[in-house]
């Protein structure tokens, strides 16, 4: 995908060229995310998708990169259950680096930045994943509102990380 993708950028012209590699991308990418049989799939998806956002990410649609954000935070997901803390880390950072021209508070940018705070999660860290997810759920809660389920999984993840801290307190908000 990613040669047939260079070869082609400039006889069709990237936008075009964008769109298809994209849907392509989305096709492959309709596994489920927490089945062991579909992780070497997953992990095939990642020189894939790290090409289409070196070669072309600029040149993408909003529409089109928005839904590139999309299958890499699915990709990130299965790296999460497949235990691959640190990869899932590295591909949403680095995915949240391009897609960061939709605006830092468009909601795919917000799930880029939460796949980043899981990874450090159950990578082992806590401060890390504590600081972003405190910073994501003031963002989730202005620009979603309280009530929206992006914004109570962002709290439950914040709250499971009190726990470890509070010496078992499920109290919320955690103390501090």
């Amino acid at each position: 995908m990613a040669e047939t993708s260079r070869l082609r950028v400039d006889a069709e012209g990237p936008a075009q060229v964008g769109t298809i590699v994209v849907a392509l991308l989305t096709a492959a990418a309709r596994l489920r995310r927490d089945r062991p049989r579909n992780w070497p799939a997953w992990v095939q998806l990642v020189p894939h998708l790290t090409a289409v956002y070196g070669y072309l990410a600029s040149r993408l649609t909003d529409t089109d990169l928005l839904q590139l954000a999309k299958v890499t935070v699915s990709t990130a997901q299965a790296f999460v259950w497949a235990g691959s803390y640190l990869a899932s880390q590295q591909l949403a950072e680095s995915a949240w680096q391009h897609v960061s021209r939709l605006g830092a508070d468009h909601p795919q940018v917000l799930s880029l930045r939460f796949q980043v705070g899981v990874a450090h999660r159950f990578g082992g860290k806590y401060i890390e994943p504590e600081q972003e997810f405190r910073g994501l759920l003031a963002d989730r809660e202005r620009v979603l509102g309280p009530d929206h389920p992006d914004t109570r999984i962002t709290q439950n993840s914040l709250v499971t990380l009190a726990v470890p801290a509070t010496g078992g307190s499920l109290a919320w908000p955690p103390p501090g």
